[in-house]
């Protein structure tokens, strides 16, 4: 007999890889950049490192307002408008003051 594949696997697989992804790019892969940024535009090493600490600082104190509305509403529209919300600011980003799309090519 041949059993189907369970779905709680699949469930299981697409968080790991959206953790893995937001984990390995906001924690583990951003530091690694802090030294560059820091030489080539003369930041401090405060400057470099506050908006990180302040984006996970603003998502310890959502978290605790915010999760009612996940047992609330489909978990689908948090993570359209977790989509939307991140294309915009790394659109913003291109418009910082002094920083050209030029600059990454």
């Amino acid at each position: 007999m041949i059993k189907r594949w369970y779905f709680g696997w699949t469930v299981l697989l697409g968080m790991f890889s959206s953790y893995m992804a937001i984990v390995g790019i906001m924690i583990y892969t951003l530091p690694l950049f802090y030294p560059a940024i820091i030489n080539e535009f003369g930041f401090s090493t405060e400057q470099v490192t506050r908006p990180a600490f302040l984006a996970y600082m603003a998502g310890a104190f959502i978290t605790p307002f915010i999760s009612p509305f996940y047992d609330r509403y489909s978990i689908r529209k948090f993570m359209l408008a977790g989509t939307v919300f991140m294309v915009l600011g790394l659109l913003a980003l291109l418009t910082a003051a002094g920083v050209s799309p030029s600059v990454w090519s």
